[in-house]
């Protein structure tokens, strides 16, 4: 059910999941490397300066002190991931280990290297909604391989995060707001959990998944 401009409601039979994949298929991103490669503009940046301005990315309110509780609890079995349609994957590391977390898994486009200087060239990983959850997927089949009761979460703040929410156990979209004074803002968007459903195309094993002390299994974080 949706409202369109016009305040009418409008109601669909089933979801068309194969019609919104097409709608996301988007070339924003594309068009956005494509710039930056042919300008030069960033072309021979040092890599050691790249990691350095890593370390002063902003993230959301709270995210780093959420990472930090799940990934230095000696109690959670969690293997955390970040997807990011970020140029250059080398600045999400230090943005994280800057803050304790130095054993982050991050899926990212990469800047080209050659004696530590930037090329102006981009290898290129993801860069649209479609290439994020084929970067899920892979992250799942793993998942499958290596642990049967694994439990999937997806937290994202974009339309571009909408495949992969819909493809976890469980997806939780971040939304901006202005929190209360005695609330964690970043606490708050976990708490809203817009998508926690079992899909009939989920195996047996999914659709009987119990949260386990303990275990948590794979954490993806988009943006």
């Amino acid at each position: 059910m949706l409202t369109n401009q016009k305040g009418t409601i409008v109601y669909f039979e089933e979801f068309d999941y194969e019609g919104l994949k097409m709608a996301l298929e988007q070339e924003f991103e594309r068009r956005a490397n494509k710039k930056v490669i042919e300008s030069n503009v960033l072309k021979g940046l040092n890599l050691e300066d790249i990691t350095r301005a890593g370390e002063h990315l902003i993230l959301h309110d709270g995210c780093m002190s959420f990472f930090q509780s799940i990934t230095n609890n000696q109690h959670l079995n969690v293997n955390a991931h970040v997807l990011s349609y970020c140029w250059c994957a080398d600045l999400n590391p230090s943005s994280f280990s800057s803050g304790g977390i130095p054993t982050m898994n991050v899926h990212a486009n990469e800047f080209l290297y050659e004696n530590s200087l930037y090329t102006s060239e981009i290898i290129k990983k993801i860069e649209t909604p479609i290439d994020k959850l084929q970067a899920f997927t892979n992250i799942l089949k793993n998942s499958d391989e290596s642990d049967k009761t694994n439990l999937t979460i997806y937290i994202g703040d974009s339309v571009g995060d909408l495949l992969c929410l819909l493809e976890a156990d469980i997806g939780s979209y971040c939304f901006n707001f202005k929190p209360s004074k005695n609330r964690n803002p970043f606490w708050c968007f976990v708490c809203s959990v817009i998508f926690c459903f079992n899909k009939e195309t989920k195996s047996a094993r999914r659709r009987k998944c119990v949260w386990l002390e303990g275990v948590i299994g794979h954490f993806v974080y988009g943006f």
